[in-house]
């Protein structure tokens, strides 16, 4: 349903999103596990290997870290993919730079790294001081529950 303008007020219908009827709890040891089980989560996506996964976990531990003094989302990525974190990324994760380079190459191949930034659509979004607490909906789009297809 496509969101539609009134005339008269200059207001737009909004779908309504129902609350999650089936939750579950994942519980972290620290930030890394947390973005390591988001990557997880995010496999049957992207296609990531088990290295990609510990790689862009490690990249999205800083970004968090670095998100809490930098507000400016343009220079918070610059510098989440400059040298430095790089670096740290490298050395957490005990690559080589030759093997960082060709990971780098895989994770852009999968477009988890565009334009030389992290894919936005891979940061979960996570705000800082936000009671430890990240909830995600998963909407099933498109299938028709009416129908019966069960053979």
């Amino acid at each position: 349903m496509e969101p539609k303008e009134t005339a008269r007020e200059n207001t737009v219908e909004r779908k309504v999103i129902p609350k999650p009827n089936n939750a579950f709890m994942i519980h972290p040891k620290d930030l890394t596990d947390l973005f390591r089980k988001w990557c997880i989560f995010l496999r049957p996506f992207v296609y990531l290997t088990d290295r990609e996964i510990e790689i862009v976990a490690c990249f999205l531990k800083h970004r968090f870290a670095l998100s809490k003094v930098i507000s400016d989302q343009t220079i918070l990525d610059r510098t989440v993919m400059g040298n430095d974190v790089k670096e740290k990324v490298r050395e957490e994760c005990n690559i080589s730079l030759k093997h960082f380079y060709v990971m780098e190459s895989k994770l852009a191949k999968k477009d988890v790294i565009k334009d030389k930034m992290l894919n936005p659509l891979v940061v979960p979004n996570l705000k800082p001081g936000s009671d430890n607490l990240f909830q995600m909906t998963i909407l099933f789009n498109g299938f028709d529950m009416s129908t019966d297809d069960i053979q």
